[in-house]
């Protein structure tokens, strides 16, 4: 009965293989996380600049007399 039991535990080489593909996939979700970050960043980094020309174009709108209280 132990004999049996030890040819159904799982060879080295099935052992090796699962840590390899366990390896790949943290790796592949790593990178995946990364890209996300890096999209997340860009999308942050237009807001910014989209908000930052409105504001410039108001300075400018002011400076040239356009806001005058009456």
């Amino acid at each position: 009965m132990h004999v049996e039991k030890l040819e159904k535990m799982t060879k080295p080489q099935d052992i090796k293989k699962l840590a390899q593909t366990v390896e790949f996939e943290l790796e592949k979700k790593k990178l995946e996380k990364l890209k996300n970050h890096e999209f997340l960043n860009q999308e942050r980094n237009l807001l910014i600049n989209r908000h930052n020309q409105i504001l410039l174009n108001k300075l400018v709108d002011i400076s040239h007399g356009k806001w005058v209280r009456a």
